[in-house]
């Protein structure tokens, strides 16, 4: 009795399918991507198809779902917990972290939506309009400046 085809995977895009398509070849499992061509032709029909799905050998599946958690792992590993709370009062700048040398970089914006009396003082005194800019690192929370 032969082997059932069986869905390891869904993509969104077939250049994903294709790539994992390529490390299970590398692995010798044999697979074969399904609904790239149709989906590339009307990429609206994604949901339609259920995505471009990557199949494989029922036999070959155990091998390729540890392969397919490993590289999930490797991918959580590589992203970078990057603090967004400070996005609302800070302005992202062309600049690095003299810390840990990474970016994005934020500066403390000038309260002008906050209140009419900022806006005020700063027409009485121009010297409040040159505020001090306090730099942020989203990475390493680094704060200087």
């Amino acid at each position: 009795m032969p082997d059932r085809i069986v869905t390891l995977k869904s993509f969104n895009t077939s250049v994903e399918a294709y790539s994992l398509m390529e490390i299970l070849a590398a692995e010798g499992i044999e697979s074969f991507v399904a609904d790239d061509i149709s989906i590339s032709v009307e990429p609206n029909s994604n949901f339609a198809y259920g995505g471009v799905k990557v199949n494989i050998c029922e036999c070959d599946a155990q091998k390729a779902l540890l392969i397919l958690q490993t590289i999930e792992e490797e991918q959580k590993v590589k992203t970078i917990d990057i603090d967004t709370t400070w996005e609302k009062e800070y302005m992202k700048v062309d600049d690095y972290c003299p810390k840990c040398e990474s970016y994005p970089v934020y500066r403390k914006k000038f309260p002008w939506d906050h209140t009419f009396f900022a806006v005020f003082l700063a027409w009485l005194n121009p010297l409040l309009c040159v505020f001090i800019k306090k730099s942020y690192c989203a990475k390493c929370r680094y704060v200087w400046g």
